[in-house]
């Protein structure tokens, strides 16, 4: 039995012309949910074979564009594999992904698309208790797991809310004000001060995003940069470090 649907096989010669068919194929394929297959018998250098490459980059967005085999054996294992949901609650999802495949060159990543519970705030997917890249779309949480790796945790993620600052310091020493506090790692920090009460006036005395480290964090604030006044008050925000 066939374990692919093929929308068409094109077996190039390297004309210029064929870009064109190129491109029709390759929408036709992405219509019906279908493989595209190309063909050459030999590139030997022929000046159009990089516009061929260039039709078929401008669908990478769109289409998994990869070699003959490493597709077929995807194909392959993706046929064998087994999904079975062992537990399903408000706040995680476990499911064991297996295959019937002895081979050991058999240990691709399969894409699995699982639908969650609309008012998940941040799904999490962990195999093995290791953290998977995933990506949510409306529903539903896309992400990449091993056959045979360990259960796959889908979990509701609950962001961590920011630390409140606490052990505060504040020095004058001659023409600085000195101010530290305790810092958390994970976390990013930046200080304002204020000379009224109104809600838009708060400016900016540090580089936003000083990162928290689990040390006292210490800012330094020449007096000259604060204008005579009886009233002086001080901010500090908290933010959730972005990973790179």
């Amino acid at each position: 039995m066939a374990f692919y649907w093929i929308s068409r096989s094109l077996d190039l010669s390297g004309t210029a012309a064929e870009v064109n068919a190129i491109t029709t194929n390759l929408n036709n394929a992405l219509a019906h949910n279908r493989w595209s297959v190309f063909l050459y018998h030999s590139e030997g250098g022929n000046q159009n074979f990089g516009a061929h490459l260039d039709a078929v980059e401008a669908f990478a967005q769109d289409l998994w564009i990869a070699p003959f085999g490493e597709v077929a054996q995807y194909i392959r294992q993706r046929d064998a594999a087994s999904l079975e949901v062992m537990d399903s609650t408000s706040e995680q999802i476990v499911l064991s992904l297996s295959q019937q495949l002895s081979d050991t060159s058999f240990a691709t990543a399969l894409t699995l698309v699982v639908p969650i519970p609309p008012d998940w705030d941040a799904p999490g997917v962990f195999q093995g208790n290791e953290p998977l890249a995933s990506n949510r779309m409306e529903d539903y949480v896309f992400f990449d797991a091993v056959p045979g790796a360990g259960d796959i945790e889908i979990r509701n993620v609950i962001p961590t809310p920011p630390p409140v600052p606490d052990n505060f310091s504040i020095q004058w020493q001659q023409d600085e004000l000195h101010l530290s506090f305790a810092s958390v790692s994970g976390f990013d920090y930046m200080l304002e001060s204020s000379m009224d009460l109104s809600l838009d006036s708060w400016q900016p005395h540090a580089t936003p995003g000083i990162q928290g480290n689990d040390e006292p964090l210490s800012f330094i604030i020449p007096t000259d940069a604060l204008p005579p006044t009886i009233f002086f008050r001080i901010k500090v925000e908290v933010s959730q470090k972005h990973k790179e």
